[in-house]
Parts: C-alpha cells; structure tokens; sequence
C-alpha cells in the first residue's frame, strides 16, 4: 500500500540579524596535524657545538630524538647537517654537527594508510 503524500507543513529556522555565519571549512580530522618543518638553527658548522632555544628543543622531543641520537638540521644558508644530540632540556639544549649533506635526507611525501577496520588481531597487524 503506496504511502500518501506529506501535506504538513515545514518549519525552517531563519536567522535575523547579527553578523553572517563564518564559511564552511573543512573540519579537522582526529589524526589530522599541521605538518613538521625542517629543523632550522643559526651558527650551524660542521664539527662544532651549536645550542638551540626551547622551541627546538620541544620539536626534537616530539620527534622523539633522545642524546646521542641523530637528526638532520638546516642551517640559516640552507645547508644541511646531520647533528648528534649533545643535551637536550626544556629550555633548550646543544648538538653536533658531524657531516654536511648535499640535500636533506628527510623524504619530502606524505603518506595516507587507509583501511577497513578489522576483526581481532589482523587490525593489530595493519598497524604494525
């Protein structure tokens, strides 16, 4: 038995006055992040000590870099070193520059994983 048609009535919500409504963007993900730039230092020279301020020093920790651990740094010209973590504190810390590089070794591709969420432990093996 075919429904009959909607004869009600329609109520729609209409805004007066004020300023308008900001435009639509697009909503930010849950895993959505603003991407990781170079890593960028002044007084950078090979084989000497450099310090960095705490704003590095919390870029390096979300990078997870412990001392005595390796990480490529630009220096002000746009030269590239690869620098060994001498201290590292929250307000900021010193490296190494042992070997100078003709380009950053850092790949410059993003990357999407996308999949269907799996039962049990094969999900566990995806995110591997």
């Amino acid at each position: 038995m075919p429904r009959p048609p909607f004869r009600g009535k329609l109520f729609v919500k209409k805004r007066v006055g004020g300023p308008p409504p900001p435009p639509a963007s697009k909503p930010a993900g849950r895993y959505d992040a603003a991407g990781d730039s170079a890593l960028e230092a002044s007084g950078v020279a090979l084989d000497q000590v450099f310090t960095f301020d705490a704003a590095f020093a919390a870029r390096l920790t979300r990078r997870d870099v412990n001392v005595k651990e390796a990480f490529t740094v630009r220096d002000a010209s746009g030269a590239w070193f690869r620098a060994s973590l001498k201290e590292l504190g929250p307000s900021g810390g010193s490296a190494l520059a042992y070997e100078r590089l003709s380009l950053s070794p850092e790949p410059s591709i993003e990357l999407t994983l996308a999949c269907a969420v799996l039962a049990r432990q094969r999900m566990i093996f995806v995110a591997q």
